[in-house]
């Protein structure tokens, strides 16, 4: 029998926002006002929103594999 561990899943999503937030933060800090440090900063953006919607995703197939579960029980 196999185990399901959302704490596991929990935890990896958690790293994964620390880092990219850790990003932006960064990347906010430079001069805004030159281009390649604008672009690193969009790309940095753009992987936050790609996270929060991996993130969102994720917790939504979670939700509805619960459901089916409980509703087979």
């Amino acid at each position: 029998m196999s185990t399901f561990n959302t704490e596991a899943i929990t935890n990896s999503m958690g790293k994964l926002f620390e880092e990219k937030d850790a990003k932006v933060r960064e990347t906010s800090e430079l001069d805004l006002t030159d281009t390649g440090n604008l672009l690193k900063f969009q790309q940095a953006i753009g992987e936050w929103g790609n996270a929060t919607s991996l993130a969102s995703t994720t917790m939504k197939s979670l939700s509805d594999a619960v459901s089916g579960v409980i509703q087979k029980m």
